[in-house]
């Protein structure tokens, strides 16, 4: 193993050296995440989808201090990567090398008191269909 991958980029890596190149999306939990493994990802051509801890350094200060209500969502985005977040019961951290927007979508759910259809930002929707596979 390289000096320059930790051990659970190097998972990942391992993991996922025949899906390189191919267009694959990796969805990562907070554990998997780096911001190394997600520029060595997107640099072999496959997309990056994942949750991360806000108190990382190197997540950026104004990010921290957004105070969101319930529902609201934000991001913060560049050529290569999006940063999400989401104000739900408490706040979700998400990455993403494909969404670049806050589109959001319905969730086939619908609000007790006031049966409005509850919705989410897509990212989120995307992550956990991608998460429930796994975890199956």
């Amino acid at each position: 193993m390289p000096k320059d991958v930790s051990s659970s980029e190097a998972v990942a890596l391992e993991l996922m050296k025949v899906y390189l190149h191919m267009g694959y999306t990796v969805a990562m939990d907070n554990w998997y995440y780096s911001p190394d493994l997600f520029k060595k990802l997107v640099k072999e051509k496959t997309n990056v989808l994942g949750t991360e801890h806000v108190n990382k350094k190197i997540m950026l200060k104004v990010y921290k201090k957004m105070n969101l209500k319930k529902g609201e969502a934000r991001v913060l985005s560049s050529r290569r990567e999006a940063a999400f977040k989401w104000r739900d019961k408490k706040d979700v951290h998400l990455l993403s090398s494909y969404h670049k927007d806050l589109e959001v979508t319905k969730t086939g759910k619908l609000l007790f008191k006031t049966k409005e259809a509850v919705v989410k930002p897509k990212i989120v929707m995307d992550y956990n269909v991608q998460m429930n596979t796994v975890d199956r």
